[in-house]
């Protein structure tokens, strides 16, 4: 398990390891920077990115050289700089490894960068969807959309992309947090929302704690994080303000 932590200081840590040898107690130092907010692992090549708030910098890190030959705590290189200092997000990758999605939580909008296979590194990222600095909730397409604090997301392949024969199987879900819901982004960059925002006969806010019907009645308040059970069909939400993990079952599984 690669973890981030989020210090100040220069040389603080930044990612490091627990591993099931240690019985992920020993805290193995792989990078130190400061305010690092995520890292995620290349699922083919195996590197290792990672961010900084501070000037929001893209890192890398070749794991591979760490593993095989050693690699300092410094021997990381900066790919790009995301837009302005300050700007806090999440990498996540996808599963076949040739893209990434770049969630930028505290600007309200979603980059993507394509992977270059013969150098082993990202590409410099562009708008996927949401605006810049511009942070609101409308379904749409690109820059159309428009998203408030999305952050944290999971790529889930779609059986009817699959049947289709589609390039690109998967549909990214990630939580909108002070939209208080769960939308989809599709590979040509249409973001619908899935679950939350529902039961408006209650007040006119889109919060709260209500299970039911994923678009007329579920409530969420400040979802935050999620995960995906490919095996089960169920997505788990972590529901930040509501204190709870909430489960969304596709399909009921024998």
């Amino acid at each position: 398990m690669i973890v981030a932590e989020d210090r100040g200081g220069e040389n603080d840590r930044a990612t490091y390891r627990l591993s099931r040898d240690r019985n992920w107690q020993d805290r193995e130092v792989l990078t130190t920077y400061k305010q690092c907010n995520g890292a995620s692992v290349h699922p083919v090549n195996g590197e290792l990115y990672f961010n900084s708030y501070e000037k929001g910098q893209f890192f890398r890190f070749d794991l591979n050289k760490y593993f095989e030959s050693g690699l300092g705590v410094k021997d990381f290189e900066q790919l790009f700089v995301v837009h302005d200092p300050q700007w806090e997000y999440k990498i996540i990758i996808h599963p076949t490894g040739n893209y990434a999605y770049i969630v930028v939580i505290n600007q309200s909008y979603i980059l993507r960068v394509d992977y270059n296979w013969e150098k082993k590194r990202f590409n410099q990222p562009y708008l996927v969807c949401g605006q810049v600095r511009g942070p609101g909730y409308a379904d749409g397409v690109g820059s159309s959309a428009r998203l408030n604090q999305p952050y944290q997301g999971v790529f889930v392949k779609n059986p009817d992309y699959v049947a289709a024969g589609k390039p690109d199987q998967y549909d990214f879900y990630f939580t909108d947090q002070l939209n208080h819901c769960v939308r989809i982004l599709t590979p040509e960059g249409n973001v619908t929302t899935f679950a939350g925002r529902g039961s408006s006969s209650l007040n006119n806010n889109p919060y709260g704690y209500v299970d039911g019907d994923l678009r007329q009645e579920a409530r969420f308040d400040r979802p935050t994080g999620i995960a995906y059970n490919e095996e089960e069909g169920a997505f788990y939400i972590g529901d930040y303000m509501n204190h709870r993990i909430r489960k969304i079952a596709l399909e009921e599984i024998d």
